[in-house]
């Protein structure tokens, strides 16, 4: 999703900021759960390379970066 926050903090004013997410699955047959966090990094690094403030799902395959690119109005 992408949407335009912000916060006000007082005497700053309100600061604008925005969120990156990477989404990942977590598979029955993973060892340790650092396996889905690993998948959830790289779909995140890929949501901040594409140009931040967006949702990244990881894709199994690895010329695909993360796929899913979810966005919204803002």
């Amino acid at each position: 999703a992408k949407a335009r926050f912000e916060h006000d903090w007082g005497e700053q004013g309100p600061i604008p900021f925005t969120i990156s997410i990477g989404v990942a699955p977590c598979f029955k047959d993973d060892a340790a759960i650092e396996y889905a966090l690993k998948r959830a990094d790289r779909a995140l690094y890929d949501a901040k390379q594409d140009g931040r403030n967006r949702v990244k799902v990881w894709s199994r395959m690895p010329e695909a970066k993360a796929s899913g690119e979810v966005r919204a109005a803002g």
